[in-house]
């Protein structure tokens, strides 16, 4: 690096931006990473690690690792649970900011200069490189990798957000007292009914459990008064009008758009690339910072194309969300029907555990459950609701 020059300019330290920086480094290249606050900031994120996601990195990640969960249970508005069954599953518990700040960590150790407190407040793209200004301070590179989050600057200056739309989430964490923790232990909780195209949540971690709601819709009042609605009719939990809420915009992707120009792509959630069904983003922010550090790799050293990030992302991560959000509009359309015939059922707890674990995607499950399903039960539930 000379004078400010990087081979790859990263915007974003989450999942994502710290991944293809960690991977990039490795490589040899010389690599900047720009963190808009500090490198353990709090997140809205209900911090659910799934295997899927764990195989995307080289490390170990014990030392963040508060709590490991192998059941999910679901009620509807609060006041009809369900126990839950254990099923072949481990979703690994984390603190968002103490598992960010890991994978920033591991960045800078593979090599990556890395910067927090510096938002990124202009992006240019030429034909010679790239360069973004942090305040006073410019830098230069020969490509750009924007992981920048949901509203990032670099999807929006590069013309990258066509095929987004969003949706609305916050969380909270919530101290409960030993004997109710150790109970919600046991199981990620899913509450339905409650709001429109979503549902409020409990994941449990090692002294707290975080709280949450979410809807897939940009528009829906009332966010946190259904949370607390939560707080009040859960039996676990106990009312604290003293909550630190945090909220976040949810980017869904809904076409085939390009994530890529000629010098530049985007990543995780700066792409959209989250689950509509379960809110999940982390392991496609791996995934693709994976993915995008890989084409980067072969567009610096040979200059092939970044088109093919794009083209091979549509073709499996933005596929199976297409699916994914065919099975959303199923479960929250008609969240009273799926709880009373869906959720309650093994098959399709195991369903859901083969899909969390990547043993099966989004497009295998549908079609097993299109063969499974008689004819006219087949029409009603997929062709009845415009699937």
């Amino acid at each position: 690096m000379k004078d400010g020059r990087y081979d790859c300019i990263v915007v974003g330290a989450g999942p994502a931006g710290s991944t293809a920086a960690r991977r990039l480094a490795q490589r040899g290249w010389e690599v900047l990473l720009l963190e808009r606050d500090a490198l353990d900031r709090r997140k809205a994120c209900a911090g659910g690690i799934s295997p899927r996601a764990l195989r995307g990195l080289d490390f170990s990640i014990e030392s963040v690792l508060e709590h490991t969960v192998g059941m999910y249970q679901f009620s509807y508005k609060a006041r009809s649970f369900l126990k839950g069954k254990p099923i072949d599953l481990a979703i690994h518990m984390v603190r968002r900011c103490r598992f960010d700040a890991l994978l920033a960590q591991k960045a800078a150790e593979a090599g990556a200069r890395v910067l927090a407190h510096s938002p990124v407040e202009e992006v240019h793209e030429e034909a010679k490189g790239v360069w973004v200004r942090c305040g006073e301070k410019r830098y230069r590179g020969a490509a750009l990798i924007g992981a920048d989050g949901g509203r990032g600057i670099v999807a929006k200056t590069l013309g990258l957000t066509k095929g987004l739309r969003r949706g609305l989430a916050i969380e909270a964490e919530v101290q409960v007292p030993p004997e109710a923790l150790g109970l919600a232990q046991k199981a990620i909780h899913f509450d339905l009914g409650a709001l429109p195209r979503g549902y409020r949540w409990i994941f449990p971690k090692g002294d707290h459990l975080n709280i949450g709601a979410i809807t897939t819709l940009d528009r829906v009042g009332g966010l946190k008064a259904s949370l607390m609605d939560y707080l009040q009719n859960h039996p676990l939990l106990r009312e604290n009008s003293n909550l630190s809420i945090t909220g976040a915009s949810v980017p869904l992707r809904s076409s085939h758009a390009p994530l890529n120009t000629s010098r530049a792509i985007v990543c995780g959630d700066a792409a959209g690339l989250i689950d509509p069904l379960t809110g999940e983003g982390i392991q496609y922010a791996i995934e693709t910072g994976n993915l995008g550090a890989e084409v980067v790799d072969g567009f610096l050293k040979r200059g092939e194309s970044l088109e093919a990030y794009s083209r091979h992302i549509g073709q499996t991560v933005i596929t199976e969300l297409t699916f994914a959000d065919r099975f959303a509009r199923l479960l929250l359309d008609h969240p009273y029907i799926c709880y009373l015939t869906g959720v309650r059922s093994q098959r399709v707890m195991n369903l859901l555990a083969d899909m969390a674990s990547g043993r099966k995607t989004y497009s295998q499950i549908y079609r097993e459950t299109r063969k499974r399903f008689a004819w006219r039960f087949q029409r009603l539930i997929f062709e009845g609701i415009g699937i």
